[in-house]
């Protein structure tokens, strides 16, 4: 993919609809009563690949190849799972992966789940072991707690007999914020008598128990999640409470745009931008770490069109333009909001006057790739000064000065490949990316929303 400088991005688009979003309605829908419908959903290899594990469950999943067409889920409960025949193949998805052994311990299905070159050597112990603290039997059977995962049959739900009333609360301390690690543990706790309080250190996405409520279950959660940005309950760390109750729901969910392909879109606008508008936006206020951090550099991003969709996650229309940008300092307790758009942030402190830093994100050197040392690679190659450490950067952003042209080799990493795609835009010459294919796993659209824009991209024959 040759991408060619650009300016005066103008125009209104939409984005791909919440890949996390996605995958839990798939799975929320499975163990379900009934049809769940999902509109919008994220249409990526990793949101397929949630598909295809249900469907070698005996699930009825109902996907359609169009950008923004409906998929449906027949659901007839938990006890429906069949046991699969084989291991499930979870290819790049750790999404789906971490998910898929909390609800299958739940649910008492034995199933050994895999995955690609990439998913095999990321850490799986963080998962394993909460459930495994439950009672749950499951292993992370691979070199330092890596894959296979092994789900057994075994399920610590007391008996009928034994009644809900002299039930106490369990109570579940996570390590780490993690989204994943805490729906795990929701997901098997679903079929369990008695209240579950999950503990964790940070506020993580809250997308696990949004979809829960819409779906008849009685969760509870501190304020910290409604304003994760802020303090929160003073002397108290955020937590949610999953109360007893029946069987949920199959409903229709909305899934808003993802907003972690949108800040692509967003930071494009802030580089080269005249009016760039991007619509439907989900702006979960645990997903808005990015829009928090480009304001603090200086963006100015305007909302419109508010509303909150079937299934409780709010939206909202967003736009910028180009910016002049300045230095950040990201901390650790900002992470968990912006983990994903954090190689993204680094391009645009590249370009911002001073010095940008980031500590406590050693999480990036177990995503897809090492994103630390993938990122420190892309911002060199751009001509900033960028020093590395276990668990961040420092950046000197070039101010004024046009990035220089590269040619990089993309494929290790989607997230890797939408930030150079970006940073090409705002290069002083035309950049070529090798392996570019790698957008098919969360932004399979990129570059024709990007031409929609007014950006020269051209894909090899």
């Amino acid at each position: 993919m040759r991408v060619h400088p650009s300016t005066g991005l103008t125009g209104v688009v939409s984005v791909p609809g919440d890949k996390s979003v996605t995958h839990r309605a798939l799975l929320l829908g499975a163990i379900a009563e009934g049809r769940t419908l999902i509109r919008n959903p994220g249409h990526g290899e990793d949101n397929r690949t949630t598909a295809r594990v249900l469907r070698e469950m005996g699930v009825e999943v109902t996907i359609d190849a169009e950008p923004g067409a409906e998929w449906s889920v027949m659901g007839r409960g938990p006890g429906a799972l069949r046991p699969p025949t084989r291991s499930l193949d979870c290819g790049n998805s750790g999404t789906t992966v971490r998910l898929l052994a909390g609800l299958l311990a739940g649910c008492g299905v034995p199933a050994t789940l895999v995955g690609d070159e990439s998913l095999m050597e990321r850490p799986m112990a963080r998962v394993a072991d909460p459930l495994m603290d439950l009672g749950h039997d499951v292993r992370a059977t691979g070199p330092r707690g890596r894959l296979p995962l092994v789900v057994g049959s075994s399920r610590p739900v007391p008996e009928p007999d034994e009644g809900e009333e002299g039930l106490p609360p369990l109570r579940v301390l996570l390590r780490t914020a993690s989204a994943q690690v805490k729906s795990a543990v929701l997901l098997a706790c679903l079929q369990r008598p008695g209240l579950v309080e999950i503990v964790e250190p940070a506020p993580s996405r809250d997308h696990t128990e949004r979809m829960l409520r819409a779906m008849g279950r009685r969760v509870t959660s501190s304020s910290h999640y409604l304003t994760p940005g802020g303090t929160g309950e003073p002397d108290q760390a955020p937590r949610v409470a999953l109360h007893p109750g029946g069987a949920l729901r199959g409903r229709t969910l909305d899934v808003p745009g993802d907003l972690s392909s949108a800040a692509f879109v967003l930071a494009a606008g802030l580089l080269r931008g005249e009016d760039v508008v991007v619509r439907g936006v989900g702006v979960n206020p645990t997903r808005t770490g990015f829009l928090d951090a480009i304001e603090r550099m200086g963006a100015r991003v305007a909302w419109s069109d508010r509303s909150v969709g079937e299934g409780g996650e709010p939206v909202a229309t967003l736009s910028v333009s180009a910016s002049r940008l300045r230095a950040i300092h990201i901390e650790e307790g900002d992470v968990p909001r912006v983990i994903d758009e954090l190689p993204l942030l680094a391009v645009l402190c590249a370009a911002a006057d001073g010095e940008s830093s980031l500590a406590g994100a050693a999480e990036l050197r177990v995503k897809e790739s090492d994103r630390i040392e993938t990122t420190s690679s892309l911002v060199k190659a751009l001509g900033a000064d960028i020093e590395t450490s276990a668990g961040g950067w420092r950046i000197r952003g070039l101010g004024e000065a046009k990035f220089a042209a590269f040619d990089l080799d993309v494929s290790a990493d989607h997230r890797l490949a939408l930030s150079a795609g970006v940073a090409a835009l705002a290069a002083a010459g035309p950049c070529v990316l090798e392996g570019h294919s790698i957008l098919e796993v969360s932004f399979p659209e990129w570059m024709t929303t990007m031409r929609a824009l007014g950006a020269r991209i051209e894909e090899d024959s």
